[in-house]
């Protein structure tokens, strides 16, 4: 498979698919019937269409779930919008949709290991990570001219640095709608195009719950 045409995903979930190029499209993508949102100005769930890139030539489409304060599933569009990989839990569980197969999987796996964990990504992808982290120990926050948190910075080692901008009002809340993730080895660049604010997002979003079929994947 081409790298370039590769259709990706937040998290380096993307290393991985570049190993492989025979999926099986037994996975349908979240059933968006009835999806709403709230207006809210600190949100705790959030749905973005997004792109995003992890080094020079890969780049690639995604749907983006979250919800506070750890809940997180990304789901990854090959050719013809099928899924071709889905990551979803929280800082304590991780399952692994991929080739047809369901896992699971260590958020600190070597083929996982990203920029940042969970707790870290769902505030910043919410575009609350300035309130969260502003006044935490180990973290410093700077902002632009408008007052919005423009850099937030884990200090330590590896340092954590994000980057934000282009912020945006939406449902009544301004979110950054550019986020550059960087942990000194690893890179990950995030551009929302869509989002909706407080969707109802169960627990069966974070389990690869198959909504069409009412039952779980499995090997």
């Amino acid at each position: 498979m081409n790298p370039n045409r590769l259709q990706t995903a937040l998290l380096p979930l993307l290393l991985l698919l570049l190993a492989g190029c025979s999926f099986r499209p037994s996975m349908r993508p979240y059933d968006e019937k009835g999806l709403t949102g709230a207006a809210a100005s600190a949100p705790t769930s959030l749905k973005a269409l997004a792109r995003v890139e992890l080094a020079r030539d890969i780049k690639g489409r995604a749907t983006v779930l979250v919800k506070s304060p750890d809940k997180i599933r990304i789901e990854v569009y090959g050719p013809m919008n099928r899924i071709v990989a889905v990551v979803a839990g929280d800082s304590e569980d991780c399952t692994l949709y991929y080739r047809g197969r369901l896992s699971g999987c260590r958020w600190d796996d070597p083929a996982l290991a990203g920029p940042a964990g969970p707790r870290e990504l769902v505030p910043i992808l919410l575009g609350t990570g300035g309130a969260v982290f502003g006044d935490k120990k180990g973290w410093t926050t700077t902002t632009d001219r408008d007052g919005n948190p423009a850099e937030i910075v884990r200090l330590g080692s590896p340092e954590l640095s994000v980057s934000m901008g282009d912020y945006r009002k939406v449902m009544g809340a301004k979110i950054p709608f550019i986020f550059v993730i960087e942990n000194g080895t690893k890179k990950l660049t995030i551009r929302y195009y869509s989002v909706v604010l407080n969707p109802r997002l169960d627990r069966d979003t974070f389990s690869l719950l198959l909504p069409d079929y009412g039952e779980e994947i499995g090997p």
